[in-house]
């Protein structure tokens, strides 16, 4: 039915918006994150830049000492030689991991000391600082994720993609014949092959609510249901409307609407007669 063509094209369309989707919430959670984020980045400038006019004012003294080693006093010098170096130094060893080739020549060359301010500097602004800001996104991609609407009904309509498809792919191996359309013998032999009982129950499916979804699908009573009618019925049945009784109606429904027409038409038919021969 024309019904039945849109909702099939609309789960083709998913295959498609399906991959926009992480863009989309991505986009969702950095607009939103706008105000934290800014904040974010000014504690790290400023704790960045903070530490390496720390680090600056304490070599100060040994880039100045001619008894230092020379070889020595040049590395410090072009790391930590003044604010701006110190702070692109700082910037590497937060975000770059390469903390340590930056500490250890301090601590070896300079003064062991400096292991205890490298240790602080990684336990509080790398491990803490950083992963705390990195809990926040998550905490908001996870909240962004959960209230996306848009993404909701996509992936509502992804598992009915999947869901069609896996029927899909059961009618087309119970279609023995393979004339399109399945017959009550082809699906009691399927159902009887060993497994297809677990099978349907992943899918949400019993035994007898497919047998149930066959009779009432054939509504032309000539014991067998097409692909597309079977596609329709059995993913109606998944959905909200689960029940049954549901989709009895609505066949029903339509199985009196076409008695109530042909009852119409031989009234019709039947007064036009009298009134011929009362004429």
């Amino acid at each position: 039915s024309f019904r039945l063509a849109r909702i099939l094209r609309v789960l083709r369309i998913v295959r498609m918006a399906r991959h926009l989707t992480q863009l989309r919430i991505l986009s969702s959670v950095l607009e939103k994150c706008h105000t934290p984020l800014s904040w974010a980045l000014l504690v790290l400038f400023i704790i960045i830049v903070g530490s390496g006019i720390f680090m600056t004012q304490l070599l100060t003294d040994f880039v100045v000492d001619d008894e230092a080693d020379y070889n020595t006093r040049i590395w410090v010098f072009s790391y930590y030689g003044d604010a701006a170096k110190a702070s692109y130094s700082m910037f590497e060893a937060t975000f770059s991991g390469s903390w340590p080739n930056l500490a250890r020549p301090l601590i070896e060359k300079v003064s062991p000391w400096y292991a205890v301010i490298w240790i602080f500097y990684q336990v509080v602004v790398t491990f803490a600082v950083l992963r705390i800001i990195g809990a926040i996104f998550l905490s908001e991609t996870i909240r962004a994720a959960n209230t996306d609407a848009e993404a909701e009904i996509l992936t509502k309509l992804r598992e009915k993609e999947v869901f069609a498809e896996k029927l899909r792919k059961f009618f087309h191996a119970a279609d023995t014949s393979g004339d399109g359309a399945l017959s009550l013998e082809e699906l009691q032999l399927a159902i009887a092959e060993p497994g297809v009982e677990a099978w349907l129950r992943a899918l949400e499916l019993e035994i007898y609510e497919v047998m149930a979804l066959f009779n009432l699908l054939d509504d032309n009573e000539d014991g067998t249901v097409s692909c597309e009618e079977f596609l329709g019925g059995a993913v109606r049945l998944k959905g909200n409307a689960r029940a049954i009784d549901s989709i009895l109606i609505m066949h029903e429904q339509n199985k009196i609407g076409r008695h109530l027409n042909e009852l119409a038409r031989s009234m019709k038919q039947l007064a036009a007669s009298q009134l011929t021969d009362l004429s």
